[in-house]
């Protein structure tokens, strides 16, 4: 075990990173000296939109299916496409992790 002293703005500095982590600070510590980027834990309702987008997709996805005839596909096929790329952006942006272990192939 190692004892540090820093000073008081330091510390607050830290426990707010530490806080935005969600991680002990002891476990921040260790990660920070290992080399790795810290990223903030996405907020409560980044994962509710996901699912809401991937909901979306999924819909619009079943009307093409289900009326490939009624279905402006052009039209269509942009809206999917802005739905996907909304998500993905998402998903860089907050879990950039996450988002580079997806193969690149499977990217819209």
């Amino acid at each position: 075990m190692i004892k540090v002293r820093i000073p008081e703005d330091e510390l607050e500095n830290l426990n707010r990173r530490v806080a935005r982590s969600g991680v002990s600070r002891e476990e921040f510590v260790r990660r920070v000296l290992a080399g790795a980027v810290i990223m903030e834990t996405p907020p409560a309702d980044y994962r509710l939109v996901l699912r809401k987008l991937d909901e979306i997709q999924d819909a619009l996805e079943t009307a093409i299916r289900a009326n490939p005839q009624m279905v402006d596909n052009m039209q269509l096929v942009s809206a999917l496409q802005g739905v996907a790329g909304t998500a993905i952006a998402m998903l860089k942006v907050m879990c950039p992790r996450t988002y580079a272990a997806i193969p690149q192939e499977e990217l819209p």
